[in-house]
C-alpha cells in the first residue's frame, strides 16, 4: 500500500493540495480520501467537516458496534478556537456519519480556550463498556482535558468531566504556561 499512498500523495501536490489539511485512509479493498477541499479550486469541504495542519488523531470503537471509529482533532478551526471530528466506522471502512465537536457544542465545557482538539486520547474511562474520547485544550489558565463519555449513539458530551490544573485532586497550582491537557495518553489495564 505504500506505492498506492506515495502515488496519489504526489498526484494531489502536483495539484497544490496540502497534505497536511487531508487524511487519507487504506483498506486492503480500497482508498478513501478526507479533505476540506482542493485549495483554490472553491470545492467546499462536506458539511460539518474540519481538517487542518497539526492535531492528532485516534482510533476507537465509540459507539460499540464492534467497528473502529477515528477521531480528528482539528485544533487551528474556528479562528484557533479548534474542533474535533468523529468519523464513525462500518462494515464497509469509515463513513460520512460524523460527529463534530467544539468548545460551543451543549455540553462542553471550557474557560475559553483555544486549540480545542490539540491532544486526543481513547480508552474505557467508565461509565459503559464504550470507548471514551479525551479532548485537549489550552488556556490562560493553564490548559484543560474534556472527557466525553461512549454510547449506544457514539460520542456524548452529558455526563461528560472537565478536568484543569485547579480541579480538586490534581497536584500543582494553575499558571497560564502550564499547557496541561496539551499532551497526554491512556490505556486499558495489563
Amino acid at each position: 500500500m505504500r506505492g498506492v499512498n506515495d502515488q496519489a500523495g504526489l498526484r494531489l501536490a502536483d495539484q497544490g493540495v496540502d497534505m497536511r489539511r487531508a487524511m487519507i485512509g487504506c483498506t486492503v479493498l480500497s482508498m478513501t480520501f478526507w479533505t476540506m477541499g482542493v485549495a483554490g479550486s472553491g470545492a467546499a469541504a462536506p458539511a460539518g467537516f474540519a481538517a487542518s495542519a497539526g492535531g492528532s488523531s485516534v482510533r476507537a470503537d465509540f459507539d460499540g458496534d464492534g467497528f473502529a471509529d477515528l477521531a480528528v482533532g482539528v485544533p487551528g478551526e474556528d479562528r484557533e478556537r479548534g474542533a474535533v471530528n468523529v468519523i464513525y466506522g462500518s462494515a464497509r471502512g469509515l463513513t460520512a456519519v460524523d460527529q463534530y465537536w467544539t468548545q460551543g457544542t451543549p455540553g462542553i465545557k471550557s474557560a475559553g480556550g483555544w486549540s480545542f482538539g490539540f491532544a486526543l486520547a481513547a480508552a474505557n474511562f467508565g461509565k459503559s463498556a464504550h470507548a471514551d474520547l479525551a479532548v485537549g485544550l489550552e488556556s490562560a489558565a493553564g490548559g484543560a482535558v474534556n472527557v466525553l463519555y461512549g454510547s449506544l449513539y457514539g460520542l456524548t458530551a452529558a455526563g461528560g468531566q472537565y478536568w484543569t490544573p485547579d480541579t480538586p485532586g490534581i497536584k500543582g497550582k494553575a499558571e497560564g504556561s502550564d499547557r496541561f491537557g496539551s499532551a497526554f495518553a491512556a490505556g486499558g489495564p495489563g
